[in-house]
């Protein structure tokens, strides 16, 4: 199977691969060419590794945490933590059972031994991905932590925030219920600087928008079912289909919940600033003073 990856992807992102024979012509012809080869991280140990400095050059040999990723049934590759572009052990546990990118360099055939560096493929891929970024473009994003109101994402070695707000047209109280650390997403670039190293991304320019439709759809005065998909201090939010909703107070006499079927009555509707003013008329759901 083909371990060579595109430079263009970030690190973990899923791709088809094409059967072969012998991984030793793919290893030889990354090593030769400077690609960038990706694996299975299954395993960690306490090996003699070389230690390199910045510009990559041997500068001693120590014993040190090694992650290891087996390309077929025999063939070892070990990646340094010193190489490993994490700064110590448990971060680089943390890769254990993940897919990772490293770069080739050295090779021992006679014991299906390969020594390879993360830190240069993370830095190729990054260099890489800055010459590439566009505001309008879009980009293939791996998560890497997510959490309740933003995710990081990876989108090849350059890292971001997507806010929860920027996921999606409609209101959203966790971005953990819809992703988790190693999904993969198709992001808009919607900002760039690349002297400051910025960069920002959203989902939105991707997803129809239903607000285009909602003055059609609802109207000043009119009741309909809407379920409450977050709250505040000041209310709650209540969403009528998916990416409508409304920011509406806290009713008298009726007690609501985050989950809760309301029937809202329309007060008002701008769709250019995506605001709907509404009241809570009642909780259908049963539950009241």
């Amino acid at each position: 199977m083909s371990n060579i990856v595109s430079s263009l992807r970030p690190e973990g992102y899923e791709q088809d691969r094409k059967q072969q024979e012998s991984i030793w012509p793919e290893i030889y012809r990354a090593q030769q060419n400077g690609l960038v080869m990706q694996g299975l991280a299954t395993g960690l140990e306490h090996l003699e590794a070389p230690v390199r400095d910045e510009k990559g050059k041997v500068v001693g040999i120590e014993e040190q945490p090694c992650l290891i990723v087996f390309l077929d049934a025999d063939v070892r590759v070990i990646i340094p933590l010193s190489a490993s572009g994490v700064s110590n052990e448990e971060r680089l546990r943390f890769l254990l059972g993940k897919q990772v990118a490293f770069k080739v360099k050295a090779v021992d055939r006679d014991i299906n031994l390969v020594v390879a560096s993360r830190q240069e493929a993370l830095q190729q891929i990054a260099n890489l991905t800055w010459k590439e970024l566009e505001v309008g473009k879009t980009r293939d994003a791996v998560f890497r932590r997510v959490g309740r109101k933003y995710g990081m994402v990876d989108l090849g070695g350059v890292y971001t925030i997507l806010k929860a707000e920027n996921a999606s047209h409609g209101y959203i109280e966790d971005l953990r219920e819809k992703y988790q650390a190693g999904d993969t997403v198709t992001v808009a670039i919607t900002g760039l600087d690349k002297e400051k190293k910025e960069v920002t991304v959203s989902l939105k320019p991707l997803l129809a928008d239903p607000w285009k439709t909602v003055s059609s759809k609802y109207k000043l005065g009119g009741m309909y079912i809407g379920v409450v998909t977050g709250n505040s201090e000041s209310g709650f939010f209540v969403t009528l289909e998916t990416g409508v909703y409304s920011r509406v107070n806290h009713p008298k006499f009726i007690r609501i919940d985050v989950g809760d079927k309301v029937i809202l009555q329309i007060q008002g509707i701008n769709a250019e600033s995506k605001k709907i003013r509404a009241i809570i008329t009642a909780n259908i759901t049963g539950k009241r003073f």
